[in-house]
């Protein structure tokens, strides 16, 4: 704790809000704090913000901004950043199609977006540090971190948690759930000729599974090539391609390797200019939490990647002449705790398009094998409040209070929620409340003035 550290040992800052995580929801967080008037302090382990999205390779998001009805219900900082990676590409903004299912990007260039989005929002950031601990007195906040030139105290009003697996809430006492679940490690190839693997889709459309990501067709995949000069095959949609299976009926595939499951899932995301396509295939299950087994896991997953890469280029048109160019820094985890939360949203819920009065955020994710909904649905402010702490508000769809775990973990929903807990900390720390007493219509207010999506933001909320 850091009441036990001497405090003539430790370098210290203040800010009025101090976020931990540097993934997708952190910088949302981070810069929709700022720009609600908040001093932001982000700190982040890596070296570079983005999280799954850059050091994880997930370099392309789920197109959950659009309803099945076309209503965008993903706007203010996720829309913002979509918008900013088109530009770039000088290409239109494909997050307002449902025909679009993923939009991929190039993860070098999600970086600098990232960090120039930080500093025109005026956020201090620190990469290269990671959070030990924490403690709260007399509504203060001192959080202790770990940097090369020592540990680092900062001092602050009010905590953002968007590392993902609810480690600040933890060490704060606050109430978590373990939240298992499975792991995917993404690689890139170079030299792909993807207009060969487009054409191979085309001709083979009875191997291309429609329901298996967000729902599309391959016409949407032939459209989306043509227009916007994305490639997308759904994850999972290798277990449909008869030359993937033949592979692995002949043995000269493995299905399985070791610890890692799903060899044959063969998710691929692309940009025509960029002659790559990053891989997502093989799942690991296990205890995350473990670093024996998370390394042993890291170790098994690069293993995989060379196996799978070799695969591509002997046997997959368009691959003859790559390869393997990176591999992801760390493994995609999908879940491990959970916050036991003021409320818990449930997957009935939303599916039945909830509503909620103090609604943050409006989503349209899906379960994974269906259509889109015809509707969006409310995210109500409370999920994202541990029970047990004060002054603590969650950023990521995988620790929110959902059921089941990481109901809300993709790419979109991560940024609105971080937008909501960034803009929660900062209307905390400039009256002097803790989160959970804030009236949601000031955050309604502040989120609708940074330009996102909320329903009747003037309407009455009850607690």
């Amino acid at each position: 704790m850091v009441g036990e550290i001497s405090s003539q040992s430790l370098r210290q800052v203040e800010a009025e809000v101090v976020v931990v995580g540097g993934g997708l929801s952190g910088v949302s967080a981070s810069v929709s704090s700022s720009r609600a008037g908040a001093s932001t302090i982000l700190v982040e382990r890596c070296a570079f913000p983005g999280g799954t999205s850059t050091a994880g390779l997930m370099s392309s998001t789920t197109n959950f901004y659009v309803t099945g009805k076309g209503l965008v219900v993903a706007k203010g900082f996720p829309y913002e950043l979509v918008e900013r990676l088109a530009r770039i590409r000088k290409k239109g903004n494909p997050a307002v199609f449902q025909t679009v299912p993923q939009i991929p990007h190039d993860p070098e260039k999600l970086k600098v977006v990232l960090i120039d989005l930080l500093d025109e929002a005026g956020v201090t950031y620190l990469f290269h540090t990671a959070f030990s601990s924490c403690v709260r007195r007399r509504g203060m906040w001192t959080l202790v971190f770990h940097t090369r030139s020592g540990s680092v105290a900062i001092k602050a009003r009010a905590v953002v948690d968007a590392t993902g697996g609810a480690s600040v809430v933890l060490s704060a006492g606050g109430r978590v759930l373990p939240a298992p679940g499975s792991a995917s490690f993404e690689f890139r190839m170079a030299d792909v000729d993807l207009e060969k693997l487009v054409e191979y889709i085309a001709s083979n459309p009875s191997q291309y599974d429609e329901y298996c990501d967000v729902e599309s067709t391959v016409s949407d995949l032939l459209n989306n090539w043509e227009e916007f000069g994305i490639f997308h095959l759904p994850h999972g949609n290798g277990r449909k391609m008869k030359i993937v299976q033949e592979a692995v009926r002949q043995g000269r595939y493995p299905r399985t390797f070791g610890i890692v499951s799903n060899m044959d899932a063969f998710g691929m995301y692309g940009l025509r200019e960029s002659r790559t396509a990053i891989i997502n295939t093989g799942f690991i299950t296990g205890d995350f939490l473990d670093p024996f087994f998370l390394s042993r896991a890291e170790a098994a997953a690069r293993r995989a990647a060379q196996i799978a890469s070799d695969f591509l280029i002997r046997e997959i048109p368009g691959f003859e002449e790559s390869f393997l160019v990176q591999t992801a820094c760390e493994l995609g985890i999908r879940t491990t705790r959970r916050i036991r939360g003021l409320y818990e949203l449930k997957r009935s819920e939303i599916e039945s398009a909830c509503r909620f009065p103090d609604s943050i955020a409006v989503g349209c994710e899906r379960r994974i094998g269906g259509p889109r909904f015809e509707d969006g649905f409310d995210v109500p402010f409370r999920i994202l409040l541990p029970k047990g702490v004060e002054g603590i508000v969650v950023a990521s769809g995988k620790t929110a209070s959902t059921d089941p775990a990481g109901l809300l973990r993709a790419q979109v929903m991560c940024m609105q929620l971080g937008q909501a807990a960034g803009v929660a900390a900062a209307i905390s720390a400039r009256e002097g409340i803790t989160p959970s007493r804030l009236d949601p219509v000031e955050i309604q207010r502040e989120l609708s003035r940074q330009g996102a999506f909320i329903r009747d933001p003037d309407g009455a909320v009850t607690p």
